[in-house]
């Protein structure tokens, strides 16, 4: 133990002699099997084999964080691969008018993941050293929480979804937590896009597992749906804390073989040495002048979907991972904003638990909303709202002439009727 938290080192040798029954019997275990612990055992092995850490702190959430080389990130060790050079996104065309009325010019920037000066309780610098990446670390007991591997993967357990209105989803597979929806889509060709997220800490009670605001960039059908996602998300079960959590996903087969969160696998290669995938993110509390909100997207150039954060390059998605599909080549034909809930028979609050009707300062909301055609250039978002649980769920769009663009506010209290 140093500093409070235990070396990387000691955590490595921890692994080789870690039972399956200590796990499994433990109250939150969902292991189902000693064949799916060792399967887990050994994916951890892997992933940190030759792998070291050049400082540990806890962020705000008390979650472990590794500094990683940045060439011993899962989707670059042993590669040799070269890191891509980011792009610059096309500029956002928004007029520079005032805010809103509503708004008053008295949203709150918020703090920064990570800062040379920021200390964590054991006196931690929470901040990486050039030439590495801030990486969760990926614990036992973290996987313990899930059945398997595969369950681990899914955007929730039992499988993932794309909001209702997505054309080609299929219904071939059946989810063991029913997901809910109140989101604004466009089909229209793209190579992503970026909004403004207001971010809320929505309450995650028994038998209910996540609560998210999100972009989705999809293209294909069927089996063969695809998707580029991001966002903000309460999902204890995963990350181990109540607060929000920044994060991405993929999936290259409509969620049923393909995807994972952040850097949980070889998929997505940070670039950025100041932001934490799945660590925790300021969030609001009601009145006009304690808003928070992150400025997310995707933008694919040269051959990578790109994620940025705050208009800074993050790290990309290789096209290669969508298996030559349309997103391999850039071809996305939807976007989607908005808010979704996973439950099992109730629903946890979405964004803030207020219903859109609330406004500025109660409900949650995106701004600013627009996408990347294809031919270059920014589009503000032409959106066609769907609510199809009204009674726990609401969305409100519309647009103006001034920083706002296209927005909406969204959520609310969730419940059994959903």
């Amino acid at each position: 133990m140093a500093n409070g938290i235990q070396s990387f080192q000691d955590f490595l040798k921890s692994l080789s002699s870690e039972k399956p029954e200590t796990l499994i019997g433990k109250p939150n275990s969902q292991v189902e099997s000693t064949e799916a612990f060792e399967a887990m055992r050994q994916y951890v092995l892997n992933r940190y084999q030759g792998v070291e850490a050049r400082h540990t702190f806890l962020d705000s959430g008390e979650q472990i964080i590794d500094c990683i080389p940045i060439e011993q990130q899962p989707s670059l060790r042993g590669s040799g691969k070269p890191i891509a050079t980011p792009p610059t996104p096309p500029q956002s065309q928004l007029p520079s008018y005032p805010a809103p009325d509503f708004d008053k010019r008295q949203r709150t920037t918020p703090p920064p993941q990570l800062s040379p000066d920021a200390k964590d309780k054991f006196g931690n610098q929470m901040w990486c050293p050039a030439g590495t990446i801030p990486i969760p670390r990926l614990t036992l007991d973290q996987l313990s929480r899930f059945k398997n591997l595969h369950d681990f993967f899914q955007k929730a357990p039992g499988g993932g979804r794309l909001p209702t209105g997505i054309k080609g989803r299929s219904k071939s597979f059946s989810l063991e937590a029913a997901h809910k929806y109140a989101h604004a889509l466009q089909f229209v060709g793209n190579v992503g896009g970026t909004s403004a997220l207001n971010v809320w800490k929505p309450s995650i009670g028994p038998n209910q597992v996540f609560a998210l605001s999100q972009h989705w960039y999809v293209g294909g059908s069927g089996a063969g749906l695809q998707t580029a996602e991001c966002g903000w998300q309460v999902y204890p079960q995963k990350y181990n804390t109540d607060k929000p959590c920044l994060f991405i996903y993929w999936t290259a087969d409509e969620y049923q073989n393909t995807g994972c969160y952040n850097n949980d696998c070889s998929a997505f290669v940070q670039t950025d040495s100041t932001t934490v995938l799945g660590g925790t993110l300021a969030f609001s509390t009601p009145g006009p002048s304690t808003q928070f909100e992150y400025t997310l997207g995707f933008y694919f150039s040269a051959g990578n979907w790109w994620f940025y954060l705050n208009n800074q390059p993050v790290g990309y998605y290789p096209g290669s991972i969508y298996q030559g599909g349309p997103l391999s080549v850039g071809n996305a034909t939807e976007i989607d904003f908005g808010g979704e809930t996973v439950g099992n028979g109730t629903w946890p609050p979405m964004g803030s638990g207020a219903f859109a009707s609330g406004g500025f300062g109660q409900a949650a909301y995106q701004r600013a909303i627009q996408y990347f055609p294809p031919a270059g250039g920014v589009a503000n978002a032409s959106l066609s709202m769907q609510q199809p649980s009204p009674l726990c769920y609401t969305i409100q769009v519309s647009s103006s002439a001034d920083a706002w663009g296209t927005y909406f506010f969204f959520g609310g209290t969730g419940g059994m009727n959903c």
